[in-house]
C-alpha cells in the first residue's frame, strides 16, 4: 500500500520489501522456518549450562510475590527459570511443567540453581503446586519483557525483519472469570519469537493498542504486517514516521475510494512507504 504522506517508489526484485513479500507466501514461509524447526521431547533437557547459568541472571530483576517466611525455594528465578525451560522443551501447560521438574536430573537441577536438602544435600525440585502459584502471582509485563529479552540474546540475527501483529482471544478465558481475554501480540515471523503481548482492554480494540504494543520495540527497518482493521492514516503516520518502519496493510471493498486509487496505479514492483533507507535495517529489539 503507498503511504498516503510519501510518493510511491517503484523498486527491484532485490528490495528489501520485495524480498519480505516473497517470504510471506506459503512457500517462502516454509523455507526461512526450516532451520528454526525442532520437535524437543517433552522430557529432554533444552539448555546448555551457560545457558541456563544467562537465564537465572536475566530472571534476577523479577520481584518476588510469595511473602518471606516458609519459602523452601528462596529464589524465584529458580522457579521461573525451570518453567520457562520446561515450555522450550515442548511442555505446554502447567501439569507437564510439574511433570518435567520432577524428571529433572541433580546436575540440571544445580544449573537452574535449585535449593538443596538440608538434610540430603540433594537439590530439591519445586512441585507443581509451587510453580504455578509463583506464576499466578507474578506480574506479567516484566515477566514478558526479561524472557523476551533473554530469547533474542540466543537467536542468530536473519538478514530481513518481519513483524507480525495480530490480536487473538485466549482460549478457556472466558470460561475461568466469565470475561474474554483477547491478547495483542507481535511476532517475529522468522524466528517465531513473541516480540511484545498485551491485553485489549474491555470496550475497545486493537486500534489504540498499536501503539502501546510497539512503542518499545526498535523497528527501524522492520517490514511492519497488520489486518485491515489496522488500514488507517494515524497507523500508517506512525509505523513511518515514529517507528521509521515500512507496512504491508491490505485494502478492502469497505475502503472504496482508496481501494480504487491504489487500483489504478498499476504498479509493476514493490512499494517502499517510509523512503527513510533502502537497506534492511536491524532486527526489532
Amino acid at each position: 500500500m503507498v503511504c498516503p504522506k510519501h510518493p510511491a517508489r517503484s523498486v527491484s526484485a532485490e528490495h528489501p520489501v520485495t524480498a519480505a513479500l516473497a517470504q510471506l507466501s506459503p512457500q517462502g514461509v516454509t523455507l526461512r522456518l526450516a532451520p528454526h524447526e525442532r520437535t524437543p521431547s517433552p522430557t529432554t533437557f533444552p539448555l546448555k549450562s551457560g545457558q541456563s547459568r544467562s537465564l537465572l541472571q536475566a530472571l534476577k530483576p523479577l520481584r518476588d510475590p510469595r511473602r518471606f517466611g516458609g519459602k523452601r525455594h528462596r529464589q524465584v528465578a529458580l522457579i521461573v527459570a525451570l518453567a520457562t525451560t520446561a515450555l522450550i522443551a515442548g511442555n505446554n501447560h502447567l501439569l507437564a511443567i510439574g511433570q518435567f521438574a520432577q524428571t529433572l536430573s541433580q546436575h540440571q537441577l544445580g544449573a537452574l540453581g535449585a535449593t538443596r536438602s538440608r538434610k540430603t544435600r540433594q537439590y530439591l525440585a519445586p512441585s507443581e503446586t509451587t510453580i504455578r502459584r509463583t506464576l499466578q502471582r507474578l506480574d506479567p509485563d516484566p515477566l514478558d519483557t526479561l524472557v523476551s529479552d533473554w530469547l533474542r540474546s540466543h537467536l542468530q540475527d536473519l538478514d530481513l525483519a518481519v513483524l507480525a501483529v495480530d490480536g487473538k482471544c485466549a482460549r478457556t478465558a472466558s470460561k475461568i472469570n466469565g470475561h474474554a481475554l483477547t491478547l495483542f501480540s507481535s511476532l517475529d515471523t522468522q524466528t517465531r519469537q513473541v516480540r511484545r503481548q498485551l491485553p485489549i482492554p474491555a470496550k475497545t480494540n486493537e486500534i489504540p493498542a498499536l501503539k502501546d504494543l510497539l512503542a518499545d520495540l526498535n523497528l527501524r527497518g522492520t517490514l511492519v504486517t497488520l489486518d485491515a482493521l489496522h488500514t488507517q492514516k494515524e497507523t500508517a503516520r506512525f509505523l513511518v514516521q515514529d517507528q521509521q518502519a515500512d507496512y504491508l496493510l491490505p485494502v478492502k471493498a469497505n475502503q472504496p475510494k482508496l481501494f480504487n486509487q491504489l487500483a489504478r496505479l498499476a504498479l509493476t514492483g514493490a512499494v517502499f512507504p517510509s523512503g527513510h533507507h533502502f537497506e534492511p535495517g536491524p532486527r526489532p529489539t
